[in-house]
């Protein structure tokens, strides 16, 4: 299986979140591996993001083989989007469906919605090549 990367502070050697690939069990298609970021807002905009992503991405596709990798958050978290988007992976569309916080897949540790609730989801995918 996949887990998510601890993202950890050089100078401090702190834990700032989490960045790489997990399984996203509950998602209703077939391709559930998802790259995902979630860092201490102290750590944004600093393109700490993007690059664990990317690293990750790379790790997916070239020593896994994985055909598509996805990506989720909100419909209204912009920034992760902005990152999504930067990683060079494709918009696919949005979902209402009841989310927990680990699809949430933000910059951010607060949880986007809570268990039950009905929340829009906005899906994109990488293939391999095309991630930036």
């Amino acid at each position: 299986g996949f887990g998510p990367w601890a993202a950890v502070d050089k100078g401090s050697g702190s834990w700032i979140g989490k960045i790489g690939l997990d399984e996203l069990e509950d998602w209703p298609d077939a391709h559930r591996i998802e790259v995902g970021f979630e860092l201490h807002r102290a750590y944004w905009g600093r393109g700490l993001a993007t690059e664990g992503a990317l690293a990750a991405l790379r790790f997916g596709f070239e020593e896994h083989d994985l055909e598509r990798i996805i990506s989720v958050t909100a419909a209204s978290n912009a920034p992760a989007r902005r990152v999504m988007e930067k990683l060079g992976l494709a918009y696919q569309g949005v979902r209402r469906m009841i989310s927990a916080s680990p699809l949430c897949g933000t910059q951010s540790t607060e949880p986007c919605g809570g268990r039950g609730n009905l929340d829009e989801i906005v899906n994109y995918v990488a293939r391999p090549n095309s991630a930036q």
